[in-house]
């Protein structure tokens, strides 16, 4: 079910990533080296061997941003591209991406799986392409590109 459309959904999932928070925090777990990296998509992985030293990954991290930064960096990803930003659950992409866009040359694409986050990079960052991803088979909002791959990207 996509963010957003069954309140319940979204209660017990925000639930559960609560839960994971705490028990991160209180060192019940941690990601050791490499154990998040079969959960990279396979298309994404192709896409930063390819393009990763000019990519900027933009990760909103839940309630604490360590249990995100413990994932991305079990993942490898961190190694693949130029740079990883995070964003906290309650700030926007958009903002984020607005003070990055100085420093690297366009043209800018950026790709999400949620509609809010790209409509606020389209509201702040009118220059950047947006594509909406939707591995899962469904129909994208509405308002953006939709891929189910990175790798169909121009």
């Amino acid at each position: 079910i996509p963010r957003g459309v069954d309140p319940q959904h979204d209660e017990k999932r925000n639930r559960m990533w609560e839960e994971l928070h705490a028990l991160y925090a209180a060192g019940a777990f941690s990601f050791p080296e490499g154990s998040m990296s079969q959960f990279v998509f396979p298309d994404a992985q192709i896409f930063l061997d390819k393009h990763g030293k000019e990519s900027v990954v933009v990760t909103k991290g839940g309630l604490d941003l360590a249990f995100q930064k413990g994932k991305v960096k079990s993942s490898g990803v961190e190694t693949l591209v130029a740079r990883t930003e995070y964003v906290q659950r309650d700030d926007s992409k958009g903002e984020l991406l607005k003070s990055l866009l100085a420093e690297y040359p366009a043209p800018y694409l950026f790709v999400d799986d949620f509609a809010k986050e790209l409509a606020s990079v389209a509201d702040l960052c009118p220059e950047v392409s947006l594509y909406e991803i939707r591995r899962d088979g469904m129909p994208g909002s509405g308002g953006y590109a939709v891929i189910r791959s990175l790798l169909e990207l121009p």
